[in-house]
């Protein structure tokens, strides 16, 4: 009986005081209550709301013609222009008695493009023009984790091969052998740097050689 076209419920019980009648459809939907305005749909509110934009003023902007976005209202109240979902007419503050200046967001130009775009109080501290732009800054030398251009396990340099990940000086080291290296063959970087994979640089021998070498240069 408020209007919003939704069906009842059957009454469970019988109460005169609040006219229910047990398995007749009961007044009114939970949390519901008669409205002092007849229900207006939302496609009849923006009928309403798109009439009464003034001139030279855009959907969801303030009606004094400032430029700024107004809020969504939270309820339904077509008396007060206010519909769930929809913008207000005027921001807080503003009417058609106390209009505000029009604010024209001055232009910044983007530091990934270069692209012009507008700059206002709200987003002062914006650096680029699109999202694409701030996740492009961010990659390369601009990131925080930055290590080189390649990626790292550990101390050693790590590419992708057929979808998969493997240690570069072993690659390298398959490649100017011309067939893949077995488990127990090690690759020595001989000037002790595990980032120069050179070949060379790179030198192949056994688990127990590789062993003996590194605890030679360690301790004479």
């Amino acid at each position: 009986m408020c209007g919003c076209r939704q069906s009842t419920a059957l009454a469970n019980k019988t109460d005169r005081s609040s006219d229910r009648v047990k398995g007749e459809p009961m007044r009114y939907v939970r949390g519901h209550k008669p409205r002092k305005h007849p229900h207006v749909s939302r496609e009849e509110f923006r009928e309403m709301y798109a009439e009464t934009l003034p001139k030279g003023v855009a959907w969801g902007e303030c009606f004094c013609g400032c430029g700024w976005k107004t809020k969504l209202a939270t309820e339904i109240k077509p008396e007060r222009f206010a519909y769930r979902g929809e913008p207000l007419r005027f921001c807080k503050g503003h009417s058609f008695a106390k209009p505000r200046t029009r604010h024209i967001p001055k232009p910044f130009p983007c530091e990934k493009c270069g692209d012009p775009f507008p700059k206002s109080w709200a987003n002062r501290n914006q650096r680029f023009c699109s999202d694409d732009c701030r996740y492009d800054h961010k990659r390369g030398e601009n990131n925080a984790k930055y290590n080189g251009g390649f990626h790292k396990q550990g101390k050693y340099r790590v590419s992708m091969v057929n979808g998969r990940r493997m240690l570069e000086h072993r690659r390298v080291m398959e490649e100017m052998l011309g067939r893949p290296l077995r488990t127990d063959e090690h690759v020595h970087h001989k000037d002790g740097d595990t980032l120069n994979n050179s070949p060379d640089n790179l030198e192949v021998m056994s688990r127990s050689e590789h062993a003996r070498l590194h605890v030679y240069l360690r301790y004479g």
